[in-house]
């Protein structure tokens, strides 16, 4: 089975940097592709020289559309330069969404091969309808013929669900990655800066924007070792495994907070 990494960024380079090694020395199940795609280069952000040779290929577009369509126009030129019959699936990711191993893929692969599902991922709202984006697993059959569910403007999480269901196609919930967001009545809470999680430990998952991190590169890196179990960084950051069992508890109590969705239907998001 081959899988081709879509991996898109703006202006994170020291992410990139640091989740490329991860997916060539940590990701086993498969073999990748990892195709980078940039769209920094007007305002001083491009890939770097020396991760060239760890990639397959790289698009570094001239400039950026913006913050939503920036991410759409990220995803349509990565589809452009892909050979779809080559893989059996597309991974869309982030450049700052880091997975400690690909063991999850694995658990989606073989999920989605069982059933009739082209795409998984976390839910990303509550209140409405949605698929997250920054970690997607999708069939390379069914996107060969849909690059345009990537052609939104604003609400990419609904806009890719709202997508699915008008064509009655089938997707899969990540549920190791959520959730996502707290209740908004949640106003601080242990591991979720402006009451969103970066870190699931079930899939071994880290999403933290460094700018949220008191220590910056640093702590994420840390925050990578103790899930990983591992010294893959150097850092001087270092987490006992008591830290672990506080973000386990974390997302263990927080799965009795009333939530919109226990007393109000779930919606699809509707373009104004």
């Amino acid at each position: 089975m081959k899988i081709c990494i879509l991996l898109r960024v703006y202006n994170r380079i020291a992410d990139l940097e640091a989740n490329i090694s991860i997916i060539n020395q940590r990701w086993k199940n498969y073999d990748y592709d990892i195709l980078v795609v940039s769209n920094g280069r007007e305002h001083g952000f491009t890939p770097p020289e020396q991760i060239r040779n760890q990639v397959f290929r790289i698009v570094d577009l001239p400039n950026n559309s913006g913050h939503l369509s920036g991410n759409s126009q990220l995803l349509l030129a990565g589809c452009q330069n892909i050979d779809f019959d080559a893989y059996g699936y597309i991974l869309i990711l982030e450049a700052d969404t880091w997975l400690c191993d690909d063991r999850i893929i694995k658990t989606y692969v073989e999920r989605l091969e069982a059933s009739d599902a082209v795409w998984a991922s976390a839910r990303w709202y509550d209140k409405f309808y949605s698929l997250a984006t920054d970690f997607a697993l999708i069939k390379s059959s069914f996107l060969k013929n849909h690059t345009d569910i990537f052609n939104f403007t604003e609400y990419p999480e609904c806009f890719v669900c709202n997508y699915l269901v008008a064509n009655e196609l089938k997707y899969i919930y990540i549920r190791e990655n959520m959730p996502v967001g707290l209740p908004s009545y949640i106003r601080k809470y242990p591991y979720a800066p402006k009451r969103r999680f970066f870190l699931f430990p079930k899939s071994g998952m880290l999403t933290h924007h460094i700018e949220l991190l008191k220590r910056g590169m640093d702590e994420k890196k840390a925050f990578f070792n103790l899930l990983s179990g591992s010294k893959f960084f150097e850092t001087p950051i270092r987490y006992s495994a008591f830290e672990k069992i506080k973000i386990r508890s974390a997302f263990l109590f927080q799965s009795i907070f009333i939530r919109r969705s226990w007393y109000s239907q779930r919606r699809y998001w509707k373009p104004e």
